[in-house]
């Protein structure tokens, strides 16, 4: 099985935090993207449904809501994807993608 996903987003969008079962190739052709990582062992900390985190917001979690979000502060991967960059997230890995303004 093989897909091939092209994303083309506004501004100000995010991609919510979840996983893919196969491997990823994330591309940047134009604009750039604010890229967060988890391994999965921080499956129960993401409060994981299926393949998503209920976590809406990574920036400003509801630490009432979610009190063991913060356990994933330390084995968390951040970086910015520039044009011409890439990045691979290996099966399972938890990510979550911010671009600021359009991006492709």
């Amino acid at each position: 099985y093989h897909s091939s996903v092209l994303r083309v987003a506004s501004g100000d969008t995010e991609l919510w935090t979840h996983f893919d079962v196969m491997h990823n190739m994330l591309i940047q052709v134009t604009g750039t993207k604010h890229v967060t990582m988890w391994p999965p062992s921080e499956d129960a900390n993401l409060y994981t449904e299926g393949s998503s985190s209920r976590v809406p917001n990574i920036h400003e979690p509801e630490t009432a809501r979610f009190p063991r979000f913060s356990r994933t502060y330390e084995s968390r991967v951040t970086g910015l994807l520039c044009p011409g960059e890439a990045v691979f997230i290996p099966p399972l890995w938890f990510h979550h993608v911010f671009m600021p303004a359009f991006s492709v």
